[in-house]
């Protein structure tokens, strides 16, 4: 049994046509939109909020580098745990930086 029953010769505005010719139209009713509009919870912007995940996301990555930098210079040596570390920080710090402005653009 096939289930697509498609006709293919129905043009665009043939099928607009019978889909306006089917379709209900509204009751006008001019007071619709601001009744719904009137409903609609009050709309209080959380700035705040994210202005201090951003902050907090700049002092993790700013202690990050502190850290890494510190540990990296006592020991005068890279491994490979050190070089992937600042990888990931690196791209942590590049999607912070996205996130903050987005128009930031590491363009390489």
């Amino acid at each position: 049994m096939n289930k697509n029953n498609i006709q293919p010769d129905i043009s665009d505005d043939e099928l607009r046509r019978m889909l306006q010719e089917k379709a209900i139209e509204p009751d006008d009713n001019p007071w619709f939109t601001p009744r719904v509009i009137n409903r609609l919870p009050a709309h209080r912007p959380m700035l705040w909020l994210g202005i201090a995940m951003h902050v907090l996301a700049v002092l993790i990555l700013v202690g990050c580098w502190v850290w890494l930098v510190n540990d990296v210079s006592s020991t005068h040596a890279y491994t490979v745990g050190d070089i992937l570390t600042y990888a990931a920080i690196i791209s942590v710090t590049g999607f912070t930086l996205k996130a903050i402005n987005p128009r930031f653009s590491l363009d390489l």
